[in-house]
Parts: C-alpha cells; sequence; structure tokens
C-alpha cells in the first residue's frame, strides 16, 4: 500500500455568532493523535499537517490546509481526516462559521488518495446511517458520504455528547482511539488493519461505559471501502 497521509483539524476558539464555549483540551487531542499516529501506525512526521494550533480555525484555514496536503498524496495512499471540536446535526462548528458535511465532502473529494479515513470527535457526530430507511436529511448527506467510498468513525451517537477524560487531559473518545492506535497486540505479520483498531475502539468504550454510567459515549463506525485497510507498522519476516 501507499503512504499515510493525515490533516488533523482542533478548533479550541469559538468567537463566531454560535456562541460555542471554549474547549481548550481540543489542543491536546491533536498532538495526542499526532503521536499516536507515528508511534503506532509508523505515520512520518512531515506527513501530518495540524490546523488549528492557534485555536483558531476558518473555513479558509482547513481549504487551505487540504490544498497543501494535495500536492503529497497519489492514488496509492491512505488519507486521514480527524476532527475534534463542536459538532450539530449535520455539521461541524469552525471557529466563526458552520461546515456541513457537505461541505466538507467537496473538499476532501479534491484529495486523490486511495483510502480515505474520517474520525469525528465532536457531539452529535454519529448521526449518519448507511442502510435503512433515513428519517431526517441530515442522514442522507451522511449516507452520500459514506457512498464516497470513506470510512468514518465518530465519537457518539446522534443523541449523545462527547466528554473528556479527565485524567488524561484529552477527548474521551480521542483517547479510546490513541490507545487503539498504539496498542502493540494489534499487530499481525506486520501490519494492522482498520477493523482491528475500531474493534479496540469499541473495547476500551465498552469499559469506560461500564465504570462510568454518568458519561456513556458509544463509537460509531461506518465503513464502504470494499475488505479492509491495512497499516504497514513495522518489519515483517
Amino acid at each position: 500500500m501507499g503512504i499515510i497521509n493525515a490533516l488533523l483539524v482542533g478548533v479550541t476558539e469559538y468567537p463566531g455568532p454560535e456562541n460555542c464555549s471554549s474547549l481548550p483540551l481540543c489542543e491536546n487531542d491533536l498532538y495526542a493523535v499526532k503521536n499516536a499516529l507515528i508511534n503506532g501506525l509508523n505515520t512520518k512526521e512531515n506527513n501530518i499537517m495540524l490546523c488549528g494550533k492557534s485555536g483558531f480555525v476558518s473555513f479558509t484555514d482547513l481549504s487551505s490546509s487540504i490544498s497543501s496536503i494535495i500536492s503529497n498524496i497519489t492514488n496509492e495512499d491512505t488519507f486521514i481526516f480527524y476532527f475534534t471540536g463542536h459538532g450539530g446535526e449535520n455539521c461541524l462548528a469552525l471557529s466563526y462559521s458552520l461546515l456541513s458535511f457537505q461541505e466538507l465532502i467537496d473538499e476532501l473529494e479534491k484529495i486523490p488518495a486511495k483510502n480515505k479515513i474520517i474520525i469525528l470527535d465532536s457531539c452529535h457526530s454519529g448521526d449518519f446511517s448507511i442502510s435503512g430507511t433515513p428519517q431526517l436529511d441530515t442522514i442522507k448527506i451522511i449516507e452520500n458520504f459514506v457512498g464516497y467510498g470513506y470510512a468514518l468513525l465518530a465519537s457518539c451517537g446522534a443523541k449523545q455528547s462527547s466528554g473528556f477524560n479527565s485524567n488524561k487531559q484529552i477527548s474521551l473518545y480521542t483517547s479510546f482511539l490513541c490507545d487503539a492506535l498504539t496498542t502493540r497486540s494489534l499487530i499481525k505479520k506486520g501490519k494492522k488493519s482498520l477493523e482491528m483498531i475500531n474493534e479496540s475502539i469499541f473495547h476500551f468504550a465498552k469499559i469506560w461505559n461500564q465504570e462510568e454510567t454518568n458519561n456513556i459515549q458509544d463509537p460509531i463506525f461506518r465503513s464502504n471501502i470494499g475488505g479492509t485497510i491495512f497499516f504497514d507498522v513495522e518489519e515483517y519476516n
């Protein structure tokens, strides 16, 4: 397979008209996921771009970051898009405006990568479905998202809120994600698979929900990618 390229977006400051509260721990999320990709998936540091180190992310910032990373990506590569910040039904919240999922699709469609993995750590980020009769137009939009051949990992269900892990000072789902990415027991013949990583995320969430019943999160996973995605993490003889 090709190489891994990742764009990590973290929004902590919200001076825009939506009056969202600031999320200072989301800055920690950026660096936690970056380190997990490097140490867990053998991703090269110069193939990881951070958007939001200042705390502020505008649509122009996001679009510029995507345009910058395109030059490093081929059609044999895997692209990972990670977002941490506020979210709502059918949208993510940037510092000054809301970003609809369709707008995000339009931006990500510019990227020529063979596989695209979208990871959303935000409230209501599980508001999508693959099959069945959709009840909301927002669900139809997310069906289109997956129809483009993406894999989506979301931090919680449509009616749930994403929380934080106070011990680790990062978002709760992001802590599950980072632990799963760096778990060495998932390595089989020098590779990790996306499905095994996701199963590990579900395992960590199940343990958390049993112990912290007042702060339950049920992660979501949907994929329309044929087969699975394998990541080469170490040499195998």
